[in-house]
């Protein structure tokens, strides 16, 4: 042995020299026994600890980040070792962006709704802005779900414009919405209900003046008697009628039922008669001067005793009747010719007179002409039937369209229908006693009514004297019976006659003797 050597950490080196070499002969010390010499036990004097592997003085085993140098300790247990943990008691937070104190998880305790702005942390209606009234973009209504932006933060905003709906602590004055169900307008400068945005719906056009019209009229520069009518919300309107004063006709704004007066002759376009023309305000100025009217309204205004009529009755609240009723009442005058109106002349009287006479002519001539074809007619039933009173067979016979021995004269059954009469001679003029040759007294049976040779035709004619008739050769058409029998008189069947005769010539005695 050459020597020995005390180390640093109490280790012993002893040296020992032969011929051929030399040794060097360590002898370590475990001072805390944990196995471990001292010379390799970071810790010698701990036996709970051998190794710092991150050299912070902690060991191993105790240090909770045993590889970070600068964290031992995790107090909260959230991972994140105290020196670096912010919030090294609470589990839910370990950073704070904002600096504020709370935290940025937003969701855990003492959590931060804004991390990165550091004037505002809570948002307890979660409408996006935060409760410090101090902070930025401050609640106005912490506890109101809100979106007004405009006049204040997070209050109501029906409209969805920005301005919130205003409350007894907020009122339009303050900037509140003035019109909240309308999301085009939300200021009233005047208050008088119409918004003043001019893109917006019904906007005020006169917006520093309260006023309730909604229309006015434009004039037509180039046609003074043409307007336009346009909207106009806002704007003073004096007599409520919706028109705008300003553009109502000069005098017309006091009118509630007047807006125009083109004429400008005073009266407002619905009073005036005649809003074209300043020289007619009412009826009577038209009737006046526009003679080419010659209605009867217009007849009565150009009447004075009328006119004098109307004022009379509408001073004494009475309703005047009409022209025509008045001048056909013992209350117009009629004495002389100046009180008589204007369209009255002797024209129309001369045309009523001639009118008449030519009238009455013309029933005359067709009285005569109607007697004359009756008696031909008449002669041609004497002809065929050899009597007024055929008999049945004869009539059923004659419908059939043959001849037999019934039929007294023989019968043509188509001959007294047909239309083929002989030409009237006009120049020949024939007398017409009229009924004065002929006895009205009823008689009692048929036979003493009718003659052989007189048929119901010829009794019930004028009197006149029928001119023979040529036998038509042509057969005509077969007469139809009577669809029904004319009503019976009051006094019942004639004598004397059967109903199918009465069905066949009933209509003619009625015609001659009533319903007797």
């Amino acid at each position: 042995m050459i020597g020995s050597l005390k180390g640093l950490n109490g280790e012993i080196y002893i040296i020992s020299g032969f011929s051929s070499s030399t040794r060097v002969h360590l002898f370590d010390v475990d001072s805390d026994g944990d196995g471990v010499t001292d010379a390799l036990d970071a810790f010698p004097s701990n036996p709970s600890e051998t190794m710092d592997s991150d050299g912070d003085g902690v060991g191993d085993n105790a240090d909770e980040f045993p590889n970070i140098a600068n964290e031992t300790v995790d107090s909260d247990g959230d991972g994140v070792g105290d020196n670096a943990d912010m919030f090294p008691s609470n589990p839910d937070q370990t950073i704070d962006s904002d600096g504020d104190g709370y935290g940025d998880d937003s969701d855990g305790q003492d959590g931060d709704a804004y991390p990165f702005d550091a004037s505002q942390w809570i948002d307890s209606d979660r409408d996006g802005y935060g409760d410090n009234p101090t902070g930025t973009t401050p609640d106005s209504c912490p506890n109101v779900n809100g979106f007004s932006k405009e006049d204040r933060y997070g209050c109501p905003d029906s409209d969805s414009d920005g301005y919130s709906d205003p409350d007894e602590n907020w009122t339009s004055v303050q900037g509140a919405d003035a019109l909240p169900s309308d999301g085009t307008q939300w200021v009233d400068g005047d208050g008088d209900g119409y918004g003043d945005n001019a893109l917006g719906n019904n906007p005020d056009k006169c917006p520093t003046k309260a006023g309730t019209s909604t229309r006015a009229w434009l004039p037509d520069p180039e046609n003074p008697q043409q307007n336009t009518e346009l909207a106009s919300h806002g704007c003073e309107d004096k007599d409520g009628d919706g028109w705008a004063d300003a553009s109502e006709s000069n005098g017309m704004d006091a009118f509630p039922d007047e807006h125009l007066d083109l004429d400008r002759d005073g009266v407002g376009a619905n009073s005036d008669y005649n809003d074209n023309d300043a020289r007619i305000q009412t009826e009577q100025d038209h009737c006046n001067l526009d003679f080419t009217d010659v209605r009867e309204v217009c007849q009565g205004w150009r009447t004075p005793a009328y006119v004098q009529y109307v004022a009379d009755q509408t001073a004494a609240n009475e309703t005047p009747m009409t022209f025509s009723s008045w001048n056909t009442t013992g209350d117009s005058p009629k004495s002389s010719s100046e009180e008589t109106s204007w369209y009255q002349s002797d024209a129309m009287g001369d045309a009523l007179l001639y009118g008449g006479i030519i009238f009455g002519g013309l029933t005359v001539v067709i009285i005569i002409v109607g007697a004359i074809m009756s008696r031909r007619k008449t002669a041609t039933v004497s002809k065929e039937y050899g009597g007024a009173l055929p008999t049945s067979a004869a009539m059923d016979e004659a419908l059939e369209g043959t001849a037999g021995s019934s039929a007294t004269g023989g019968i043509d059954s188509n001959s007294l229908w047909d239309d083929e009469v002989k030409p009237l001679e006009m120049d020949q003029q024939e007398e017409d006693a009229g009924f004065e040759d002929e006895s009205m007294d009823q008689p009692s049976s048929a036979e003493e009514m009718f003659s052989e040779d007189e048929s119901i035709e010829s009794i019930a004619s004028m009197g006149t004297e029928p001119e023979p008739v040529a036998e038509e050769a042509a057969p005509a058409p077969a007469q139809e019976a009577p669809a029904e029998a004319p009503p019976l008189p009051a006094s019942g069947l004639p004598e004397g006659w059967t109903m199918d005769q009465w069905k066949w010539y009933g209509h003619e005695y009625l015609a001659k003797y009533g319903n007797e």
